[in-house]
């Protein structure tokens, strides 16, 4: 299927005013197909979707689609959908803050992680001693 007349068509059924509603189970479903198929294009688009609808999508599928942007190395867009999981009020796990911080030493991104640590300590995670040790080296060559 195609993700653009998907959701071309949600819009229309909500425009329609016959109380069709988007919930937070269709733009699941709309990820988990776009993730499925390693469509990561797609995915971010489904979170702006949903995000712009005021309707938070749930740890689990924020947790895959990091990971997966993670092993892509697409810093700009990992760290995005961690921010807008955020602002969501959807705390990322302990495996997603992970996934970050092992992305940005890979990348050299050290501005990124003070966000990872604040969420971190928010949760109080327990981070494996490695993760631990990246998580300190990143942070001290923050400006």
């Amino acid at each position: 299927g195609n993700l653009s007349d998907a959701l071309g068509m949600l819009r229309a059924m909500q425009n329609e005013g016959k109380g069709f509603e988007a919930t937070e189970s269709t733009f699941c479903s709309l990820l988990d197909a776009n993730l499925s198929v390693s469509n990561l294009d797609g995915c971010l688009q489904v979170i702006r979707e949903a995000s712009s609808a005021g309707i938070a999508m749930n740890q689990v599928r924020i947790r895959r689609l990091v990971h997966s942007l993670c092993l892509q190395r697409r810093v700009e867009d990992a760290f995005w959908v961690f921010t807008e999981a955020d602002l969501m009020e959807v705390d990322a796990d302990v495996a997603t803050c992970i996934d970050l911080i092992a992305l940005a030493m890979q990348c050299h991104c050290p501005h990124r992680v003070p966000a990872v640590f604040v969420c971190i300590s928010r949760r109080s995670y327990t981070l494996d001693v490695t993760s631990a040790h990246s998580l300190v080296r990143l942070l001290s060559q923050v400006d």
